[in-house]
């Protein structure tokens, strides 16, 4: 048995040689990263970690500290000089920061005194029934909220426990605005919209709901732009930044600091020093459980144990904070090898009045000397044990593992549940309670259960939070595409798996354009067919079914774009299909092409403040977010195009295509995903129709039985208008999302936009840049005068642009630009650019609207998480138009493309004269219609049959009048007696009634007498067409059940995707406090268009020296001369030539120019940009940027050496070959530049011209006012240079 012992302590022993050995490998061997979290510091604090955890198995196993200490010196040279604090460049990064945080309060905390009167404030009552600790807590939330909302928080401690006000402790937190706090207060969120309001009352955290909703900066949270720089140097994010709000909050005035450091020195405080905080009278039993004495030394013990590794320790002081005195005395008598210092008179003050001064002064000085000792053993569940440790951070660089906690893992009162995903699969021993069964995907949190002797149950229990089956198995869905519309049927497979009946809800999004038309079930063979009710009595309908025992259905929407079904009473092992029709308007892209767009990604809703009850909860706010790879229900795809098409293709899957013929003889295509889909992304099919830009007219019959505007027929008039004028003069003001959510990719493609936007402006335009998020900041103070001075301090500005702030706010930005009068009477367009979603997006809309006479928007959504009803909302309202790029997509050419449509005037005051009497049209306003862009407008022609009609559409462009007339034949044997252009027509009449834009009378007497209010209207309409809408919902109630479904129904809320951004991390608003992810690897992206280029292309070059019969035939080229064929060139050096001839006879190989060595391109992310280098600058060797970069205000380039590197040449190269001779004046040489540049740009780049279309326009016209020598031109230099760089006519 003895043999068997030592036995077994030698094979520990070789088992931790060889762990430790390799810790020690893969601690000093690992590189080191930039940016983002160190990686060897990483590295090295978790093997100094499992050292300790080796240590301590080593000591249990063994039950002796003989094989622990052969192992001391091996644990010494493993963790010495490992610890993150020795690092100089952390300690330098993090007391920088905190200097940034501590100015940030204090400038929110002290304006201006003589603006005390007009600041907002944040008035916190301290008046909690709780103690210090949850006081102070409080307090620090409120202080969370105040900073959020830039707010002054104002602490009113009138009403709290303690005896006397808060500065008879503490400071002031502020030193400006003092004297009496207001009694005039709006209570948070309560009837009005809070942000309007001077003086506002922070609630009790437990007080908000639906009604006052959580903010999004409330603890866990972490600023946006601090977030990262806080992960450089410490684990825990959320815990520093909490502990900076504490640590301003809680500073002890003079008086108290005084008695502190009079303590200290009595006591003998010094270092090394462990604090313990041992909770005995406090709510033992109700909130904590009781730990001995010996369990906190367990942890001394084993600290100065460790520390001995490194350094002897003469004495172990450990500082011992009780409300217990016995705890004191029995300490010194069991542990004689540890000096204890101990405060009496705080036990003594409080046993005896917890609330008094001295007991107060007693805990802050408590509180003090446990932050200031080098490491913590106490209960996470009391609130003094977490302000101390919290207190720790600010006197730190990182303090995240500076403690020991007996019972809890660190949290924050109330704050949202901390979720850890499971990464592997991991199976608990048998009978082990102490653990749970997970699997890859599971959510995981950490849960306060309530009292322990009420569950028996300890606090920090792990709890599965996805640990029952999602019943939805698979989603279908079927489409089909007639000419602008399609029609889409969705079909829901549930089952349940579990032992009792369950109501699932799944909610999910759906394009603004859509209209759900029907809704039916399929259960046990039964079809239930689902009908449109006032959404009152739709819920009503639905509750009474699930408490008789009926399986019920109900589908409803509380936003456009945001789809809720609750699937209610689904028996106990049963299947049930949810089968969901819609039919949608497909918008249509600047070639003509339709799209159809099928979105997956539910983006989580920023919540802003609003007055508008629609948009007081947040439909999003239930939903489970699961990585794209761990959502468990399948989907599948299939598309029928009725139409002859020219192409299908799709910007974010592989396709699948069958071209056909139906029975009928017209042509078909097939259409289905040729990939699994991941559901973190859209489905976008983009479908080119042939005849384009015919205007035409689609008549569908009414139905014989129908009621109200269903029994008349209905028209649809198609415009797609193509042409072209001059550039009006504006003022331009892009708006650009910064938020949390735009980091990575987004930001990296909008800064390029800009810089693209920039350099299109033309001549006598005004400009101007606003980011916004939770906050918004302008470029200029007011828009200025395009010119060069100005360009360039834009330029730099909009390199160093970052997704730093915080939430998606934008209608405090919108408002603010509309105050400001406009620029010489110009027209002002605004361009808003956003990858996000809102809540009050009502009021963003209306905003929008009522400046529409002096404002003119356009909207574009980035990535799959944007919303459709903001970007199309804020687009119709403000008379532009909207754009959506998807991952896959380029964005510089659409936003490009609403440039040109800014620039161009628009055919406006659009108005329709219709031949047949009482026609009722839809939408009754008419936008502004663009060239390229779709005009749908329906009419309901009451009581026509067998009749020929028109319509004449009139308005203006510019100056000029515009007229245009569609014929349209009412047949009742020839038209269609479908519901499609009803149906899309009923919903465009109820958004007219909602925005007040129609005739309501004419309606109201349509729909017959029973209708009288606006409300009324449209819940008639929608009941009318099977058209749900915000007042109605469907209900389908399965009443041929002949067994009622028993037992008691449990909610599942079926998980979405997680919104991806182009390097994989889940779209936000704000940092949410998991720990982060592993950054993605960095790379270089083509920006120009068409294909990257082939390995080992990098440009062009001259093979050798410039042939010299170049230059010797110059003038002959510049005589021009018989063109050869042009030949094609995309946006990489053209192909390896076989020989060609040019204008001077053969030559050998071809071109005179070939393609350079050089490094091997990188790949493009999933927007086809560029990654973000370092601190955010663009690759200044990228050759597009690079020359959209040096691109002057006038329109002109320099003769620089990045225009010569378009060729690997020199600059002095370049200057040799110009016709102007090598040494031309400074004018000749940039206009020899400038055709350089443009030829290069027409050869190299005609793929992506619609990028650098208005540079280049900007360019001509520049040129065409210099002053050429005799016998030169423009057009003429353009020719010739297109010969020099590639000896043939390239712009012919």
């Amino acid at each position: 048995m003895l043999r068997r012992k030592s036995t077994t302590k030698l094979f520990l022993l070789v088992l931790c040689l060889i762990f430790l050995t390799i810790l020690c490998y893969r601690s000093y061997s690992a590189p080191k990263c930039t940016g983002g979290t160190n990686r060897s510091t990483k590295n090295s604090k978790t093997t100094r970690q499992h050292a300790e955890n080796i240590w301590r198995l080593v000591r249990a196993e063994t039950k002796s500290h003989d094989l622990a200490n052969r192992l001391k010196p091996l644990f010494a040279a493993l963790t010495t000089d490992t610890n993150e604090e020795t690092s100089p460049k952390n300690d330098v990064a993090a007391a920088k920061l905190r200097r940034l945080v501590r100015n940030r309060f204090e400038t929110l905390q002290n304006p201006r005194s003589d603006t005390c009167a007009d600041a907002r404030e944040l008035v916190c009552d301290v008046n909690k029934d709780c103690g210090l600790g949850c006081q102070l807590h409080h307090v620090a939330y409120c202080f969370a909220l105040a900073y959020g909302t830039r707010r002054r928080l104002v602490v009113d401690s009138r009403p709290w426990n303690y005896v006397g006000p808060w500065d008879r402790v503490f400071e002031p937190v502020s030193n400006t605005c003092v004297g009496a706090v207001s009694r005039r207060r709006t209570v948070w969120y309560d009837d009005v919209d809070a942000r309007e309001t001077r003086v506002v009352k922070a609630p009790i955290f437990e007080s908000l709901d639906s009604r006052r909703p959580r903010p999004p900066f409330i603890p866990l949270a972490v600023p946006v732009d601090l977030v990262d720089a806080i992960r450089t140097f410490h684990r825990r994010p959320s815990v520093w930044w909490i502990g900076q709000m504490i640590g301003y909050l809680f500073r002890p005035n003079e008086r108290v600091r005084n008695r502190i450091e009079a303590l200290k020195e009595r006591l003998g405080f010094g270092h090394p020093i462990v604090g313990v905080h041992v909770r005995r009278t406090d709510k033992i039993g109700w909130e904590a459980d009781l730990h001995q004495l010996h369990e906190y030394m367990e942890g001394v013990s084993e600290y100065y144990e460790m520390l001995e590794w490194s350094k002897p320790v003469e004495k172990k002081l450990v500082f011992l904070a009780t409300d217990d005195t016995d705890v004191w005395e029995k300490a010194k008598e069991t542990y004689k090898d540890y000096v204890f210092l101990h405060d009496e008179s705080a036990s003594r003050s409080a046993k005896k009045d917890r609330f008094s001064l001295e007991s107060l002064e007693g805990a802050v000085s408590d509180i003090v000397l446990l932050s200031d000792t080098d490491y913590l053993i106490c209960t996470f569940s009391s609130q003094v044990c977490r302000l101390a440790y919290e207190l720790m951070q600010t006197k730190h660089t990182d303090a995240s593992d500076k403690v020991l906690s007996l019972d809890d893992v660190y949290y924050f009162g109330g704050q949202e549940n901390l979720y850890w995903r499971a990464v592997e699969n991991h199976v608990p021993p048998e009978n082990d309670r102490s653990q749970i069964r997970l699997e890859v995907g599971d959510l995981v949190t950490v849960e306060k259960m309530g009292p322990v002797y009420w569950f028996d149950m300890p606090f920090g229990l792990l709890k599965r939070n996805n640990n029952s089956p999602v019943p939805l198995r698979s989603v279908r869905v079927e489409s089909t595409v007639l000419g602008y519309t399609a029609r889409v049927v969705s079909r829901l497979d549930y089952e349940n798996e579990e032992g009792n009946p369950i109501e699932a809800v799944f909610t999910f999004p759906l394009d603004e354009s859509a209209t759900v038309v029907d809704l039916a079930a399929l259960i046990d063979g039964r079809k239930i067919v689902g009908i449109v009710k006032e959404k009152g009595e739709a819920q009503e309908a639905y509750d009474l079914a699930i408490a008789s025992g009926q399986s019920a259905f109900l589908m409803e929407s509380d936003r456009r774009e945001i789809f809720t079904v609750s699937v209610g009473n689904l028996p106990p092992r049963k299947k049930a299909t949810v089968e969901v029709t819609f039919v949608m308007e497909l918008p249509t892209e600047h070639d003509g092409s339709v799209r159809f767009n099928l979105p997956s990604v539910l983006t989580p809703r920023y919540h802003a403040a609003s007055s508008n009850p629609a948009e007081s909860t947040n439909p999003t706010a239930d939903v489970t977010y699961l990585p794209a790879s761990a959502i468990p229900y399948t989907f599948s795809f299939e598309m029928r195009i009725e139409a002859d098409v020219d192409d299908v293709t799709s910007p974010t899957h592989q396709l699948t295509t069958e071209h056909a013929v139906d029975d009928a003889g017209y042509s078909v295509t097939l259409v289905q995903l040729a990939e699994e889909h991941k559901f973190d992304k859209d489905v976008v099919v983009t479908i080119k129709p042939k005849n384009t830009h015919q205007p035409h007219a689609v008549i569908e019959m009414g139905a014989e039985d129908g009621v109200a505007l269903l029994s008349d027929p209905a028209v649809t008039l198609n415009y797609f208008p193509d042409f072209s004028t001059a550039d009006a003069i504006s003022e331009l003001i892009f708006v650009i999302d910064r938020s949390g959510s735009m980091g990575g990719g987004y930001i990296g493609a909008a800064k390029e936009t800009i810089m693209l936007f920039l350099k299109s402006i033309p001549d006598d335009c005004y400009f101007n840049i606003v980011g916004f998020g939770s906050s918004h900041e302008k470029l200029f103070k007011e828009s200025v005068a395009y010119n060069q001075e100005n360009l360039d301090i834009a330029m730099p500005y909009t390199k160093s642009l970052q997704a730093n702030l915080g939430g998606t706010e934008l209608l405090p930005p919108l408002r603010e630009i509309f105050k400001m009068p406009s620029v010489k009477g110009l027209p002002k367009q605004i361009f808003v650019l956003t990858d996000g979603a809102v809540s009050n997006t009502y009021s963003v809309i209306e905003e929008v609207k009522k400046n529409a006479h002096n404002a003119r928007c356009f909207a574009v959504g980035i990535g799959s998480g944007a919303s459709t009803e903001l970007v199309r909302g804020i687009a119709e309202a403000g008379k532009g138009s909207s754009e959506f790029i998807q991952a896959g997509e380029r964005m510089q050419p659409k936003v490009m493309r609403m440039l040109k449509r800014a620039l161009t005037p628009s055919i406006s005051d659009v108005h329709v004269s219709w031949s047949l009497p009482g026609v009722i049209q839809t939408p009754s306003k008419v936008p502004p219609v663009f060239s390229g862009d779709r005009l749908i407008i329906y009419g309901f022609l009451p009581h026509a049959k067998d009749v020929k009609g028109s319509a004449s559409l009139n308005g203006y462009i510019g100056t000029e009048k515009f007229g245009l007339s569609i014929d349209f034949d009412v047949k009742a044997s020839e038209s269609g007696r479908g519901k499609a252009v009803h149906q899309l027509a009923i919903k465009s009449l109820i958004r007219d009634v909602e925005s007040n834009l129609n005739d309501k009378d004419l309606v109201k007497k349509r729909l017959g007498g029973t209708v009288k209010s606006d409300k009324d209207a449209i819940v008639k309409l929608s009941t009318s067409a099977n058209v749900i809408c915000s007042h109605t919902s469907f209900v389908a109630i399965d009443e041929e059940s002949e067994e009622p479904v028993t037992g008691s129904m449990e909610r599942r809320h079926i998980p979405m995707a997680e919104a991806e951004d182009c390097f994989g991390g889940m779209a936000s608003n704000f940092a949410a406090p998991p720990p982060p992810a592993a950054a993605a690897p960095g790379g270089t992206f083509s920006f120009g268009g068409g294909p990257p280029p082939r390995p080992g292309g990098g440009g062009l070059s001259f093979g050798g020296a410039p042939p010299p019969f170049l230059l010797s035939t110059m003038r002959s080229a510049l005589g021009g001369g018989p063109p050869p064929p042009p030949q094609a060139f995309g946006c990489a050096p053209p192909p390896a030539p076989q020989a060609s001839s040019s204008l001077f006879g053969a030559v050998a190989g071809g071109t005179a120019l070939r393609a350079a060595s050089g490094p091997p391109p990188a790949p493009r992310n999933e927007f086809g940009n560029r990654a973000e280098i370092g601190s955010g600058d663009l690759r200044p060797d990228d050759a597009f940027l690079t020359i959209v970069s040096l691109q002057q205000a006038s329109g002109a380039w320099p003769l620089d050496s990045a225009v010569a590197r378009l060729l690997n040449i020199s600059v002095d190269e370049l200057a040799a070959l110009s016709p102007f001779g090598k040494d031309s004046s400074a004018p000749l040489k940039s206009i020899w530049a400038t055709a350089v540049v443009l030829t290069w740009l027409e050869t190299m780049c005609a793929g992506s011209k619609d990028e650098w279309d208005l540079m280049a326009k900007k360019a001509t016209k520049w040129a065409q006012k210099q002053t050429f020598p005799r016998g030169m031109t423009w057009v003429n230099l353009l020719k010739a240079t297109c010969v020099i760089l590639f000896l043939q006519d390239c712009l012919a």
